[in-house]
């Protein structure tokens, strides 16, 4: 089953604030429920994500408004240690 349209908006905003990678276009496309519903408890479950996140405010560049490559949580399809 694919996401759900608040998962996805839940995933978007995660992306625009810099809190996880852009994936793929393949991964994003198979992108399944349950996988972004784990993904997505990484963050506290979509209501807390709509609820918590702040996006950046628009400055000259989008670049210079997201997190450091190094401060963002790489995205993946992988079940991360404490999900196991």
């Amino acid at each position: 089953m694919k996401m759900s349209p608040m998962q996805k908006y839940a995933m978007r905003l995660l992306i625009a604030s810099g809190q996880v990678r852009l994936p793929d276009r393949n991964a994003w496309s198979q992108l399944t429920s349950g996988m972004a519903a784990e993904q997505l408890r990484r963050f506290g479950g979509v209501q807390a994500i709509l609820r918590d996140t702040v996006l950046p405010q628009r400055s000259s560049s989008a670049e210079e408004s997201r997190l450091p490559a190094s401060k963002s949580i790489p995205f993946s399809l992988e079940k991360s240690e404490l999900e196991r």
